[in-house]
């Protein structure tokens, strides 16, 4: 505890020094920032922040995929968050960035750190618990059509029981990386991510890096998630009227085995289409496709597939043309706005479907589905939660899906699900209360202080699924090949929730206080209670945990 307690010290007397002795560099007295096309980065709160502008009737936003271009939400909400000129220390730590360089309308370079500081105690075996994260965040923007961001980060900790057992299962911390150990009982690990993007004009913009997506409104997502370890990838996004259709060219690692030491983990690749349209005020509507190909297998090196750099396709009439053997998923995506305060949103995926099949009831395995329903809705609650919202969401997911033939061209990576972390073969709930009190200012000159930055946030997951047992696959494990399937390949009888009938609940509060909104820099308080139960056994894990850390990504620990 003192060691992590002298780093936070440390921390914030580097700050000070620095500050005392003018390091930072003299800004300019404007706040303009040139075109400002760098990511949102993925977290939901900073989404949650902008999510009831960004969903009101008269905006037209397409929120199926993201993260967002800045420059996009801007525009739609009519303001930009633009650079403190010349700041003083008090506003570095609490309003702006650690540093900055800027010249107006010509460039302006923000860097940051990315913390996470957090001491805890597993309640069931008295463990104690930390992690220790120290990186940094660059960003830059250059004239009005460049801009680029990169993260890194370097991890030491030590996690609660089922995130430990789940590093040592499958050698990830989850949505982190491979992961060695560090001392006795922690862990030690690393992720980075960069980009460029780039926008010629106001119907186009591309961006080049490696990090993470998220296609849908909900808290999870059935096409693809950040749940899983950064890759890279190529995105291109077209904006016409009120359609807004994105590419995305991804590379993915099965890490289960190692090829050789001259070429690495196998690789494999995904292309995905994603059409969002405008029906009306209330109406958006997204179609989804993606084709998962392995780069090589024991017979050839395929490499990476040129028939699917089309950009305007459906891939079945491809597939077919190659004889093709590749893994490939359409879905849906989907949201009715109610009014500025609520709307409804939805998933539908299919991985495989047999219809001639399905028409005779009889439960064959190729009805591979997943279905998500949800409500969010904003509000006041009394005097003082003015910010508020309540968010609750539905989802299942048929045995099998995700998975194929061949693992290899399974839809995941890293060995983790690229889309909901719980896999297949499941059934789940979620429901999340966000209490905010408003954010009023006080201006002087461009720097704006903010008061009553509590937030106390509610999280409760009930999910049922069915587990293998006995070496027997019933459909939850998306890296079991459909060869294991008992019968295949003419299994019938197959229902949700088949094997071993497992329950999950996890709850979670935390209670926060915004340090710094710019790099959401937030000291928390967090409590987490999980059970596991089925037939054969009960794990109960309870843990708390007080931490500070810029959070500006996503970790799914609720499985």
């Amino acid at each position: 505890m003192n060691f992590r307690l002298h780093i936070i010290v440390l921390l914030l007397v580097c700050i000070s020094h620095n500050a005392m002795g003018q390091i930072f560099i003299p800004l300019p007295q404007s706040d303009t920032i040139p075109g400002n096309h760098t990511l949102m980065p993925l977290n939901r709160n900073l989404y949650n922040a902008w999510d009831k502008e960004l969903n009101e009737l008269d905006n037209s936003f397409h929120t199926g995929f993201k993260p967002y271009l800045q420059s996009d939400v801007n525009k739609t909400v009519g303001r930009e968050w633009g650079l403190l000129t010349d700041p003083t220390l008090k506003q570095r730590l609490f309003q702006g960035h650690l540093i900055t360089v800027q010249k107006s309308g010509e460039y302006a370079f923000t860097l940051d750190p990315a913390i996470d500081f957090s001491i805890g105690k597993d309640l069931n075996n008295g463990r104690d618990l930390f992690t220790n994260t120290r990186g940094f965040r660059l960003t830059g923007n250059i004239g009005e059509q460049f801009s680029f961001a990169t993260e890194y980060y370097e991890n030491q900790a030590i996690l609660p029981g089922y995130i430990d057992q789940f590093v040592r299962d499958s050698s990830v911390v989850p949505g982190q990386g491979r992961a060695r150990r560090f001392k006795d009982d922690g862990w030690d690990y690393a992720m980075a991510s960069a980009y460029i993007s780039y926008k010629p004009s106001k119907y186009f913009d591309f961006q080049f890096g490696h990090g993470k997506h998220f296609i849908g409104d909900g808290y999870r997502s059935l096409l693809i998630s950040d749940n899983a370890f950064n890759y890279p990838y190529l995105r291109i996004n077209t904006t016409v009227w009120k359609i807004k259709y994105t590419n995305l060219w991804s590379q993915y690692l099965d890490i289960r085995e190692r090829t050789s030491f001259s070429t690495g983990f196998p690789k494999k690749y995904s292309s995905i289409h994603y059409l969002s349209y405008d029906i009306s005020r209330r109406w958006q509507v997204g179609l989804f496709e993606a084709i998962v190909w392995q780069a090589a297998d024991s017979v050839a090196q395929r490499g990476f597939e040129l028939q699917y750099l089309n950009p305007v396709i459906f891939y079945h009439p491809v597939q077919f043309s190659l004889g093709s053997p590749d893994n490939s998923l359409i879905g849906m995506n989907g949201k009715y706005k109610l009014s500025n305060y609520s709307h409804f949103y939805g998933q539908l995926v299919i991985d495989d479907f047999n219809f001639s099949e399905f028409k005779k009831g009889n439960g064959f395995y190729q009805q591979k589905y997943g279905l998500q329903f949800g409500f969010k809705k904003y509000f006041r609650l009394g005097k003082v939660f003015r910010n508020s919202f309540f968010q609750t969401e539905y989802n299942q997911v048929q045995p099998y899906t995700y998975a194929h033939k061949e693992i290899m061209q399974n839809y995941a990576h890293h060995n983790q699900a690229l889309a909901h972390p719980l896999g297949a073969n499941f059934r789940e709930s979620v429901s999340y209360l966000s209490l905010r009190p408003p954010i009023r200012h006080k201006s002087s000159g461009n720097f704006r202080m903010y008061h009553y930055r509590f937030k106390l946030e509610l999280k409760f997951m009930y999910a049922v699924y069915g587990a293998d047992s006995l070496g027997s696959h019933f459909g939850k494990n998306i890296y079991i090949s459909d060869i294991k399937i008992i019968g295949f390949p003419k299994t019938e009888g197959v229902s949700l929730g088949q094997g071993v009938k497992t329950n999950l609940t996890y709850k979670d509060v935390r209670l926060s206080y915004l340090i710094n909104p710019r790099i959401n820099l937030n000291f928390e308080v967090i409590f987490s209670d999980r059970i596991l139960s089925s037939e054969f056994e009960t794990k109960h894990s309870s843990f708390i945990s007080i931490g500070l850390k810029t959070n500006l990504s996503n970790h799914y620990y609720d499985f």
